[in-house]
């Protein structure tokens, strides 16, 4: 089991699966802020977005997402929001 989802692509602009199995298991992402994966990450509060380049951005958010869901902001979707 996880308590998050590390989304750390880099030069990617597309969407991944990953993510939208975290949401759908109700698992926030830690997500790199690139592309599609970023935008869907902060349009439906995934989870935090950060640059997979900085390390000190990464441990935050490491760190936020290990106190839980509530401590980055995450906000599980519904199926249909992620249609959108």
């Amino acid at each position: 089991a996880a308590d998050a989802v590390w989304l750390g692509y880099r030069g990617f602009s597309q969407s991944s699966g990953v993510l939208m199995q975290a949401a759908l298991a109700a698992r926030p992402a830690i997500a790199c802020r690139e592309g599609l994966i970023g935008w869907l990450a902060r349009r439906h509060d995934l989870g935090p977005v950060v640059d997979p380049a900085d390390p000190a951005a990464v441990a935050e958010a490491v760190a936020r997402a290990s106190r839980g869901p509530a401590a980055v902001a995450f906000r599980p979707p519904t199926g249909a929001e992620l249609a959108d």
